[in-house]
């Protein structure tokens, strides 16, 4: 469910929601949520910012609000907050067991729409007259237990011996603690090592962990074909507090890159399956920018990599976006050249594949021909697949089967079976 965007004003124009990062100095302290008075007085701090917590909803009768806590991995809970002081919390729902919940209201009505998928990858969508039994998951219509009615998936069930098999993990780099995925194949012989995967995002408003197992089909896939997949939330990923987010600013790549790296020794350390000398990694969009910088700045970690739609030079990229974490270029035009991938391509000394579709109307296709370009006059090996008429998204069914069996071959021959 969405964070409620502020300022929100309340319907009877007493006053409005706001948000202020106003004491947000650690490294697990959040944005604090506040209501304040229509002249712009603090009546109160609703959510003081100790816990990764959001208002998703103000409730039809406009004196109390639906909160989302977070721990920034697995956990999550609802709860009923008041605008004023002197009412308890109510406790509305939690996940649990590798359940998945979302929920979604209308302001002018108490009407409640649950989403729910469970740890078996199944999907239900129940609607309640209101927030009573939402987290009550054995509630149905035949029981009469909450749920006014139910919402039929027609999604193709997950098939159980498609079910990604996910392991949720701590790894500590430098005395930071960052959550990590491993998805292995379901055929793992044991002592035997395997090679490795990190896949990538790296980039800031999106976490790779997470409970929804309907994320990891195409990660149990890849594993199942002798990999054992990594994805990691490094710092710059939101969830763990502003310090933590906010690493990234001024340098997209930096300690990112230093987290990630840093994480899958530790992390082949921990676990013996990882072949520390056998690691790819791969992204689409920030994460193939991010897989190109790896390559290119740390060859030591990372053997071959995979870059779809990436970034080149944040100076060709949306302004609304890059500007808001980079600055301007015309002042910090250091910063641009340090965070382009460009500035590296001279260094690349393992294999590349670079993959972008010729029509992209986010990433524009002339990236990957600048990368292309910059590594081609540096006298640099790589490999180019040029998806015509695709854009940032690829999904036409043959072309995806056909992209990933190339991105598959491409690393049991680099890093092998």
């Amino acid at each position: 469910m969405a964070e409620i965007t502020a300022p929100r004003w309340l319907k009877d124009g007493s006053g409005f929601l706001w948000t202020s990062d106003e004491g947000s100095a650690g490294t697990n302290t959040f944005t604090r949520t506040e209501i304040r008075n229509a002249d712009g007085t603090l009546r109160r701090v609703l959510l003081d910012g100790t816990t990764d917590s959001n208002v998703v909803a103000i409730m039809p009768d406009q004196q109390s609000v639906l909160v989302n806590t977070s721990n920034g991995l697995l956990d999550a809970s609802f709860t009923r907050q008041w605008l004023d002081a002197g009412r308890a919390i109510e406790p509305i729902a939690k996940t649990t067991g590798g359940t998945f919940i979302s929920l979604s209201m209308a302001e002018e009505a108490p009407t409640v729409v649950r989403s729910m998928t469970k740890a078996d990858g199944s999907i239900a969508w129940h609607v309640f007259k209101d927030l009573s039994n939402v987290g009550n998951f054995d509630a149905s219509p035949a029981k009469g237990t909450g749920p006014v009615a139910e919402l039929k998936s027609i999604a193709v069930p997950l098939p159980a011996a498609n079910v990604p098999k996910i392991e949720v993990t701590t790894v500590t780099v430098g005395g930071v603690e960052m959550n990590a995925m491993l998805i292995r194949p379901k055929t793992l012989t044991p002592g035997t090592k395997y090679p490795v995967l990190n896949r990538v995002y790296g980039g800031p408003a999106h976490r790779q962990v997470s409970a929804r197992v309907r994320s990891y089909v195409l990660d149990q896939w890849l594993a199942d074909e002798g990999f054992i997949i990594v994805s990691i939330d490094a710092r710059g990923t939101p969830g763990r507090g502003y310090a933590f987010e906010r690493v990234i600013k001024g340098d997209l790549i930096t300690a990112p890159l230093a987290d990630q790296a840093g994480a899958m020794i530790e992390l082949c350390k921990k676990y013996p399956e990882l072949d520390a000398q056998r690691i790819g990694i791969f992204g689409w969009s920030f994460g193939g920018y991010f897989a190109c910088h790896a390559t290119m700045q740390r060859p030591d970690v990372f053997k071959a990599g995979c870059a779809g739609g990436s970034v080149a030079d944040w100076r060709d990229y949306d302004t609304h976006y890059t500007e808001r974490y980079m600055g301007m270029p015309q002042e910090r035009a250091e910063a641009y050249d340090k965070t382009s991938v460009l500035t590296y391509a001279k260094d690349l000394r393992v294999p590349l594949l670079l993959i972008h579709g010729t029509s992209d109307d986010n990433v524009y296709f002339f990236h990957t021909l600048k990368i292309a370009d910059a590594l081609f006059r540096a006298g640099k090996k790589y490999e180019l697949l040029p998806l015509a008429g695709f854009t940032h998204s690829v999904y036409e069914p043959e072309a995806v089967k056909a992209m990933w069996s190339r991105i598959v071959g491409f690393f049991q021959q680099n890093l092998g079976k």
